[in-house]
């Protein structure tokens, strides 16, 4: 509930070129423009990225690990996405799962055009959540920067 919490009040401050929306911050990402979802959606493929995760953590720690961790990706106009922010609320440390090579080398997206058929940069906003025996993958978009709405975009729940 605090990571919903803390994304609710983070909404005024995303239009804002280069925001990283959460604690702690990747540098190795191209910020020069890009907007959050809210009129643009990347896709990516939920069943393959929680694999790709769930395939690059070692059995024993993704079998005790717990929490909820959210993810702000940046995905450019070809679909290569890139580890922007992160905030973790897991009972284990995320810079032992290395999370940014994760997502940045290894996960898909591909994007749908504006309004004007162009394809532009733009944020996606993952949660994922760990429990004993389950894996949730959760997106949202924002739908109004001024009031602080926003809404799932899909959700997807995988047995470990």
């Amino acid at each position: 509930m605090k990571l919903f919490l803390f994304l609710i009040l983070m909404i005024p401050f995303s239009s804002v070129r280069a925001q990283y929306l959460f604690k702690e911050k990747f540098s190795n990402c191209v910020t020069d423009l890009f907007g959050l979802e809210d009129k643009v959606i990347a896709h990516t493929n939920q069943y393959l990225f929680l694999k790709t995760i769930e395939d690059n953590i070692p059995p024993d720690t993704l079998k005790k690990l717990n929490g909820k961790i959210a993810f702000q990706i940046l995905v450019d106009s070809v679909g290569t996405p890139c580890l922007l922010s992160l905030e973790s609320y897991l009972n284990v440390h995320y810079q032992n799962l290395q999370f940014d090579k994760i997502i940045n080398s290894k996960t898909q997206w591909t994007l749908d055009p504006d309004e004007k058929g162009k394809l532009v940069k733009v944020a996606a906003l993952v949660i994922l959540t760990f429990t004993e025996k389950d894996l949730i993958y959760q997106r949202i978009k924002i739908t109004d920067f001024k009031k602080h709405k926003w809404e799932p975009i899909e959700s997807y729940l995988r047995r470990k």
